[in-house]
């Protein structure tokens, strides 16, 4: 059924361990806790405690070295290793009766014979550095060039009148979705596997695991119920695989396995840090004639997303304001630390954070209107996005006269001459993907299927509700098509159904769009045996077992635009920074359903808010997470005295016939450029590391206050 708010709010929606059989066994994965060493796990001793039913290690692994992305550079990943990587990478598991014996046993140290580790950029590229995984050739696993050579760009940099050349870097983050990641696996007598897992993507997820165990996929039921939060840390989290393994060893019972709030966020995955270099030449009125722009990204020791992610975020910086010449540079590096994973954004907060924040730096030392600086140089409506060659739909421009006209000319700054509290206003411009294509060279599709059952519409997607309203959003375009009250519409989970929708803002663009002519296709089918007329009524008897699907592929990437404006307090005498009013305005397409869309809105400024203004995440001497919990993370406070609007620019996309595209990732977009910006308007101090920490805040200050000394 579709999911509803009202039973999230009562507490009678399922999530992965509400459907705990009785009497199932309990899994905890063994982590090492060094950063790199090769690992022996006591199966005897362990298998000796209290309670304790199995304990697999390495040796239970069924060698099929494997990617969770799926436009992966390798495959260079096990469910249980022999050498660990990085303090909390999974070396075994153990199955007990009781939760409580599985995770004390699986608490207990491993026998760890150190290798040598790398544990910051600097030590993984100097010359003769230890490899962080000894598959690879080089710590510097990826690299990826657009555009002109060095010597090339060189020349239009030294013709340049003004030149401008920055560093920005992001630390990493924490996702801090709310449901643990969890799931519940079990075998039966012909050989086939149970899986209830709370995956966000799961049709990669069954193909995934299906290879990784040696089945077909038709073998595995693979079931995914509502998921209580992800941001993408769901797509790489793969319990699965692992829960499916202890089920066997115990000869298939009913194995959970679930986590905690520390294992999540130390041993999970985390948002990439990056370092961006933006070199920027333009003359006296801020065109721009050159520009350079270079980001490194802090990996893990396996592949994953990175290069995906960086690719991304690359893309999207150097489609924004296409200069006449250009040149990217993007780099994984390994490192001997927690992986880092799809994050909401996919690279494009960190890119955007540097490219954004130096077009307000430039603006203000070539005495410009910020506005006119971006409209002067952004992409046009029609224009060629420069990295694919696709005609762009998107309005930046009207998205930009919108926010001039709520961005105020006679703000005080300091609202006094020595204030302590001092205001901001910052502006940040952004632009997003609906669909994973070009680029990242994964030409993205999604299937529905609708059938007539017991006189209702059932829609069929391989896609969870993660929170984002996608199930609404199909019940409400199949309703509208038919002429049916939505009461009359469920929507199923089935991810033999291929369909990556629930990833990456791609549900209104991909699976909506299936949906709609799949049900259009149904109608004609209906109506060849009763009159549309008697449709809006109910589904007649007859109808049933009518079915039709239908696949949409992506013809474009449906580029998102935006811009967001940020009205900040900076106390001076700590460096505290108070959000006190965002203004999110995009470019999105047509609306299917106008309030979640405003809802997205504001959730999605707000996890900015927290990437902009939260905690890094922090490691120690051997590479692992500190200070893991929730309150560690900084998260937004609901004593912030923040208001949030949400304003739409109706342009509707012309490639797919709702005009719709994906909104969900683009409110996180721009707003640590924009908070950057409006901290800039209240002290004068420029923030070049995010999160903005009150220490970070004062010393910018205090740095500024001294050159004014001087």
């Amino acid at each position: 059924m579709t999911v509803s708010s009202a039973l999230k709010a009562a507490g009678r929606l399922d999530y992965v361990l509400d459907l705990t059989p009785h009497g199932a066994l309990h899994a905890c994965l063994i982590r090492a806790r060094g950063p790199h060493s090769l690992v022996t796990v006591d199966r005897a001793a362990l298998r000796a405690l209290p309670d304790v039913v199995a304990v697999l290690d390495a040796t239970d692994d069924p060698g099929r070295p494997f990617s969770t992305n799926p436009y992966a550079v390798r495959q260079d990943t096990s469910v249980f290793a022999r050498e660990a990587r990085f303090a909390g990478d999974v070396v075994g598991a153990v199955v007990a009766r009781t939760r409580e014996a599985a995770r004390a046993a699986a608490r207990r140290p491993v026998e760890e014979r150190s290798l040598p580790a790398v544990l910051s950029v600097e030590q993984a590229l100097a010359e003769g550095a230890p490899p962080a995984h000894r598959g690879f050739h080089d710590n510097r696993f990826f690299m990826l060039e657009i555009g002109m050579t060095a010597d090339e760009l060189e020349e239009h940099f030294a013709a340049s009148e003004h030149v401008f050349d920055d560093t920005y870097r992001c630390d990493a983050a924490a996702h801090t979705f709310l449901e643990p990641a969890a799931a519940i696996a079990s075998w039966d007598a012909g050989g086939g596997c149970r899986i209830v897992a709370n995956a966000q993507l799961p049709y990669l997820n069954l193909q995934l695991v299906a290879s990784i165990l040696g089945l077909a996929p038709e073998r595995i039921d693979y079931i995914s119920p509502a998921i209580g939060g992800s941001f993408g840390g769901k797509e790489e989290f793969l319990l699965d695989a692992a829960a499916a393994l202890c089920s066997r060893a115990v000869g298939g019972r009913p194995v959970v396995l679930a986590t905690d709030r520390a294992e999540t966020t130390a041993g999970g995955r985390t948002r990439h840090a990056m370092r961006v270099r933006v070199r920027t030449g333009c003359g006296a009125s801020g065109e721009l004639t050159a520009r350079l722009i270079e980001a490194t990204t802090e990996c893990g020791p396996y592949a994953g997303h990175s290069p995906s992610v960086v690719a991304n975020g690359l893309s999207l910086a150097l489609t924004l304001y296409p200069a006449p010449a250009v040149r990217g540079v993007a780099e994984c590096v390994a490192l001997n630390r927690v992986p880092p994973g799809p994050y909401r954004g996919y690279g494009g907060p960190q890119l955007l954070f540097a490219v954004e924040s130096q077009l307000d730096e430039i603006a203000r030392t070539l005495a410009l209107d910020p506005f006119d600086l971006r409209a002067g140089n952004a992409l046009k409506r029609g224009d060629a996005d420069p990295t694919h060659g696709w005609p762009v739909s998107f309005d930046l421009a009207a998205c930009l006269r919108t926010a001039r006209r709520r961005f105020p000319r006679d703000r005080p700054g300091a609202e006094a001459t020595g204030a302590r509290r001092r205001r901001g206003w910052g502006v940040a411009a952004l632009a997003n993907i609906s669909g994973l294509t070009g680029v990242l060279e994964s030409p993205d599709s999604a299937t529905v299927k609708c059938t007539v059952a017991d006189g209702r519409l059932r829609v069929t997607t391989a896609c969870p509700d993660v929170g984002q309203g996608l199930h609404r959003v199909l019940a409400r375009v199949c309703a509208a098509e038919l002429g049916l009250p939505e009461r009359l519409i469920d929507i199923d989970c089935d991810p033999r159904l291929a369909d990556i929708g629930a990833a990456a803002s791609r549900g209104c663009f991909l699976t909506a769009n299936a949906a709609l002519e799949a049900v259009r296709e149904l109608r004609a089918r209906i109506s060849e045996r009763v009159p549309m007329a008697t449709v809006p009524q109910r589904l007649d008897a007859a109808l049933d077992g009518l079915s039709a699907t239908s696949t949409f592929s992506a013809p474009d990437n449906a580029l998102v635009a935006g811009v967001q404006l940020a009205h900040v307090a900076v106390d001076r005498a700590t460096g505290q920074v108070i959000p006190l009013r965002l203004v999110s305005i995009h470019d999105a397409g047509r609306l299917l359903d106008p309030a979640r869309a405003r809802d997205q809105v504001r959730g999605g400024v707000i996890e900015g808010l927290g990437l902009a203004l939260g905690r890094p995440l922090r490691f120690d001497a051997a590479g692992a997470v500190v200070a893991s919990s929730l309150h560690a993370q900084g998260l937004p406070q609901a004593d912030w005295p923040v208001s949030i609007d949400a304003v739409f620019i109706d342009v509707p996309h012309p490639t797919g016939r709702l005009g719709a595209k994906g909104l969900g990732e683009a409110p996180a977009m721009g707003v640590a450029a924009a908070v950057a910006n409006a901290i800039r308007d209240a002290t004068g101090a420029r923030l070049c590391t995010a999160p903005f920490t009150p220490d970070r805040v004062l010393d910018a200050i205090l740095a500024v206050e001294e050159s004014e000394l001087v």
